[in-house]
């Protein structure tokens, strides 16, 4: 799939979204969520083949986010403390990794085949098939701001350059 197209939008209700997903032989992911507040659908257009992703959330005010990688067959969603690397070949599936914490963000480093996940209490590096590479934990993360090799964490009050290599802190600075 050289060429995709995804558009990310909210619905309404679990019925509506079961319903639609169902119709268009697609997949729901977000089952194992404890409260279901908030549905979204994803349509991934590739190659002229429709794929509808279902996803049921937990509705903590973060918008799920989605990477379609452009070498593979591989769409990944994060949402609540879930992320979800899917097979769009065979409409599946293929790993859920649960977080310790509320997925804000990822990156997908596809020249590496790495993706790096941004969370409330950390950060972590795994490969596309999901295999961890490196773990940054710290507490609570109230910003963040993503760079070329790093990404930039404020917690409580303080400043972080974490190298996207590695996961080890590049920088520290106390904010004024």
């Amino acid at each position: 799939m050289d060429k995709a197209e995804l558009k990310l939008y909210e619905i309404d209700s679990e019925s509506g979204l079961k319903e639609y997903i169902g119709a268009n032989n697609g997949i729901i992911v977000g089952n194992n969520v404890q409260v279901k507040n908030n549905f979204y659908i994803i349509e991934c257009i590739a190659n002229n083949v429709k794929r509808m992703i279902g996803i049921l959330n937990e509705g903590h005010g973060i918008i799920p986010t989605v990477a379609k990688l452009k070498k593979s067959d591989i769409l990944i969603v994060a949402s609540d403390k879930s992320l979800y690397i899917l097979d769009l070949k065979v409409n599946a599936e293929f790993k859920n990794i649960i977080s310790d914490s509320l997925i804000f963000d990822l990156i997908v480093r596809e020249n590496e085949e790495k993706i790096v996940v941004i969370c409330e209490l950390g950060i972590q590096c795994m490969t596309i098939t999901g295999d961890k590479v490196w773990n940054y934990d710290s507490d609570i993360i109230s910003d963040f701001s993503l760079y070329e090799d790093y990404v930039k964490v404020t917690i409580e009050g303080v400043d972080y350059d974490i190298s996207l290599v590695n996961g080890e802190v590049i920088s520290s600075q106390l904010q004024i």
